[in-house]
């Protein structure tokens, strides 16, 4: 696995949807959208100019419908570790995301970023 450091001219931290989605539509040069970042430093192509880290804009939530559970982009394998309603109902889930790593990947890796990009941290 190689390893690289981000050159990084800006590192942006939106606390809402809507200034995330105004900062990657103005941002002139080339962005990268972040919410965990456990697999960041591992990828091989040219990093951009800018991070956006999304992880404080309210996408973090892990909610229950009445069939369904609902799994935001931002909410980490420990959000998953801590509902009842995944324990209680969705087991498989929840017996799957207490053995992930070890507690430090669980507290920010996130479960969209991990299947986006398939690697298992």
């Amino acid at each position: 696995m190689k390893v690289k450091q981000l050159d990084l001219r800006e590192y942006l931290v939106p606390k809402s949807l809507d200034e995330a989605l105004s900062m990657f539509g103005s941002y002139a040069g080339n962005i990268g959208v972040i919410a965990g970042g456990t697999d960041i430093f591992t990828v091989d192509n040219k990093g951009p100019d800018a991070m956006l880290a999304i992880s404080r804009a309210g996408l973090g939530y892990v909610k229950r419908g009445d069939d369904e559970l609902r799994i935001g982009c931002c909410a980490t394998y420990r959000a998953l570790t801590r509902s009842e309603d995944v324990k209680k109902v969705f087991t498989a889930l929840w017996d799957a995301s207490v053995v992930l790593a070890d507690m430090t990947i669980r507290q920010i890796a996130t479960v969209v970023g991990n299947m986006c990009s398939a690697v298992h941290s």
